[in-house]
């Protein structure tokens, strides 16, 4: 099995590529037959049709889920194997290729921001990716996301500089895939301050959780 860069982002886009296709085929003709049956006595109920509404919705959403699975799985190049160079590959490969009409749904917030990380564990610079960042998002620059906050609180942990960490805005729902990144944040927040407790209070709640080694060696790294 094929694991370049290349390969890997190929196989994300056909596969949500070809998902989609699948469920618009599933979905005109589910309409196509409502079409073909209105007006004959008998053959159309508003069960029917209101099944055939949500159907349709329930597609929708299966193909935003299964997006974001995929997407984790890219994920795991940068945040578990730790590979940055091949993480960065993969991201660019996908946001240069993805059909740009199906950009703004399939391609997330969080996708952009784990791109401008691994650009910047690359030898990026902030200016630069924040250009790239414009260009490819857009209006959504100034969305937020789990990953915006990892690679805002990573900056300030580099520079320390709090003026990146300061810029964050809290997430509205804390779960398990982001609670790591907000104790993350907090061990930075912990560390700029000079308050020995809390960081390393934070860190032992990184290092307990581990969801993505990646963050877990950003913290411990606070504390060299």
């Amino acid at each position: 099995m094929e694991t370049t860069p290349e390969h890997i982002a190929q196989n994300f886009i056909k596969t949500i590529m070809k998902r989609l296709v699948i469920s618009l085929v599933v979905i005109i003709l589910g309409f196509l037959y409502l079409i073909y049956n209105v007006g004959q006595p008998g053959s159309v109920s508003i069960i029917t049709v209101i099944f055939a509404f949500f159907l349709a919705a329930a597609t929708i959403v299966f193909n935003l889920l299964a997006a974001e699975m995929d997407r984790e799985k890219l994920y795991h190049v940068l945040f578990e194997e730790k590979d940055a160079d091949r993480a960065r590959e993969v991201f660019q490969y996908v946001i240069a290729n993805f059909p740009s009409a199906l950009r703004q749904s399939f391609i997330s917030t969080d996708f952009y921001y784990a791109t401008a990380l691994s650009m910047f564990l690359t030898g990026s610079n902030n200016h630069d990716i924040q250009n790239y960042l414009e260009g490819v998002m857009g209006g959504r620059l100034h969305d937020n996301g789990r990953f915006k906050l990892l690679y805002l609180a990573h900056l300030s942990a580099l520079t320390h500089d709090k003026q990146f960490v300061d810029a964050i805005t809290p997430l509205g729902k804390v779960n398990g895939l982001n609670k790591q990144i907000i104790d993350y944040v907090d061990a930075v927040n912990a560390s700029l301050n000079h308050d020995d407790k809390a960081l390393q209070d934070a860190v032992s709640l990184i290092e307990e959780m581990n969801v993505y080694p990646l963050i877990t060696e950003f913290a411990q790294t606070l504390k060299a």
